[in-house]
């Protein structure tokens, strides 16, 4: 009788016995080996990681053959390498129960609406690693699940489960994007969600050429990789929250290569998972653990210190002019630079010789350096998003807000990207979604910023969940560059962040009130900022040629490589 991966041609199978549970029904062995090791299941549906039991060789190729009829028992199940007897009996069940000739639960599995679901789940788990949850790891699973969803999957069924799974991750992820565009957030999500869709199909194609092993987890990365840096910094709605980089938050390898450079990292981790390149893998999440506790939060500056500054924000929305001025007269005697935020002063302060005069004498009277939110309007039409910076003795400078919000009246967008000189020396002044971006932070160090001093606007009605992962993008700028940043906002999340990434001092959503914090001057570059940030450039460059050759050289057609043939099973042992 023939045999192929211990199934015989009546249908009858080691743990899947006709006469004892029926032809279709799998047995409880299967469901308690699942549920006993549900990570382990995601992984190893699809591997080939050689299995053998005790009276059989291990060089057969690793593949399990039973005689026909014989129930397979836990005890008798060991592999090559040390693990428990729990995990070599689940990877025998799930290598036997992938087979789609052996039982009708993998045939459901491996079905089309089967893989939808499971691209459904994979995206919500994928959302729950950034706050409000802030499972930092669950992007893990998250991926893994949709390289298993578009596992053998070709054109429109490869591109519908990846659109599928970046809907379920917008979706879930920026829920309060409806709380600002109502109806408008749907097609918002469809156009981010594109991205993943552009993923699964040229994930669609490699596959199709015939790309495995290494080669297919390199390109799994470049491949992720390419259309996220096209998703967050060049295409025109470009949107860089939600990477799995964010997502694993500050570690020492941002310095480097920054977040674009860890989610490909991460992304190759998954890929060697998937793809059971299991010692690889296993390395390199090593690593990124290794990278985050490496690099503890730095003390703050000591009070006296020479290149240190006592600061003080005022996290308050929809106040006025007196309501800032009054704040800041409460401050502290020893707050030498006080900020407010974006939009704080919602007109050209200068072209207002009233309040102009208060701002200026609050200024001389409590010797401080002060920057603010505000405008510069050389028409009724054409004005300016501004950080305008000033001390006793006048204005010391202004910023010009380089990346305007999309879908809003936020201004004329600048271009220049030059810190500040201030008695407290070189200050950059980022406004707001500047610094999501990489750019701007990056340029104004390289040009001698020796901190940062952020206004924001994030309002109240755009829910605590928005502030939140927001607040994240800021620790990843002052993280990769290098710098101390203090960020001030309307409603939420003021905070003080330390060179590392981790926080010193914070006041939360929804909160009104002044923040107070000491940061420091610093002058070294670090690698990132020098040359980390060619990565993803680097990367994009490698996606364009690749996705090229899969474009403009299908297989099967114009002399190019044909698809790999299925391999043939014979009969007997």
């Amino acid at each position: 009788m023939r045999t192929r991966l211990g199934v015989t041609e009546s249908g009858g199978h080691g743990i899947f016995r006709k006469s004892q549970w029926g032809a279709h029904a799998p047995s409880r062995a299967v469901f308690g080996a699942i549920a006993g090791n549900l990570a382990v299941a995601l992984i190893g549906a699809y591997s080939d990681i050689g299995v053998h039991t005790a009276d059989q060789p291990a060089e057969r190729e690793g593949a399990l053959r039973d005689t026909p009829g014989r129930v397979c028992s836990p005890s008798r199940c060991i592999r090559s390498s040390p693990l428990p007897t729990t995990f070599s009996y689940t990877k025998r069940v799930l290598r036997n129960y992938r087979d789609p000739a052996s039982n009708a639960g993998m045939q459901t599995l491996r079905s089309f609406p089967a893989r939808c679901g499971i691209a459904v789940l994979s995206g919500v788990i994928y959302a729950l690693a950034f706050p409000p949850l802030g499972w930092r790891w669950l992007v893990f699973p998250g991926l893994l699940g949709l390289l298993f969803a578009l596992k053998d999957q070709q054109g429109t069924r490869a591109r519908t489960i990846g659109f599928i799974h970046g809907l379920c991750v917008y979706a879930v992820g920026l829920i309060w994007v409806q709380q600002i565009f109502g109806v408008i957030s749907i097609p918002l999500w469809c156009v981010l969600a594109a991205f993943t869709a552009l993923f699964a199909e040229m994930q669609s194609r490699a596959a199709r050429r015939g790309i495995m092993g290494w080669q297919l987890v390199a390109f799994t990365a470049i491949n992720w990789c390419g259309w996220e840096f096209i998703r967050a910094e060049l295409f025109p709605l470009k949107f860089p929250w939600m990477t799995p980089g964010l997502a694993i938050g500050p570690n020492a390898l941002l310095p480097w290569i920054g977040v674009y450079g860890v989610s490909a990292v991460l992304i190759a981790a998954v890929a060697m998972a998937f793809y059971r390149k299991w010692k690889a893998a296993l390395l390199m999440l090593a690593c990124i653990l290794l990278a985050q506790f490496m690099f503890p939060s730095l003390q703050s500056p000591a009070e006296g210190n020479p290149h240190g500054v006592k600061v003080g924000g005022l996290q308050m929305e929809g106040v006025s002019l007196t309501d800032f001025l009054k704040g800041t007269r409460q401050l502290p005697d020893d707050v030498s630079y006080v900020v407010w935020p974006e939009y704080a002063v919602p007109f050209d302060l200068r072209k207002n010789e009233r309040d102009w005069k208060l701002v200026q004498d609050l200024c001389r009277e409590r010797n401080i350096t002060l920057t603010l939110g505000t405008q510069n309007r050389s028409s009724d039409s054409e004005w300016r998003n501004i950080a305008l910076t000033l001390d006793a003795d006048g204005v010391r400078g202004e910023h010009n807000k380089v990346h305007t919000v999309h879908l809003f009246d936020d201004g004329i967008a600048g271009t220049t990207v030059l810190p500040i000189d201030t008695a407290h020396g070189k200050i950059g002044t980022p406004v707001c979604f500047d610094c999501d971006y990489e750019g701007v932070v990056r340029r104004m160090t390289a040009a001698g910023a020796e901190m940062f001093i952020v206004p924001i606007m994030d309002a109240e009605a755009w829910t605590a969940r928005q502030h939140d992962q927001h607040a994240e993008l800021f620790r990843i700028r002052a993280c990769e560059n290098g710098r101390w940043m203090f960020v001030c906002a309307t409603s939420g999340v003021s905070q003080v962040i330390d060179p590392h990434g981790h926080v010193h001092a914070r006041l939360g959503a929804m909160k009104q009130g002044p923040l107070i914090g000491n940061i420091q001057r610093e002058s070294s570059l670090s690698i990132y900022t020098r040359v980390g940030w060619l990565v993803p450039w680097i990367m994009l460059a490698a996606a364009v040629m690749m996705w090229s050759l899969l474009v403009l050289r299908p297989w099967g057609g114009g002399g190019g490589p044909h698809p790999p043939k299925k391999k043939k099973w014979c009969g007997g042992g």
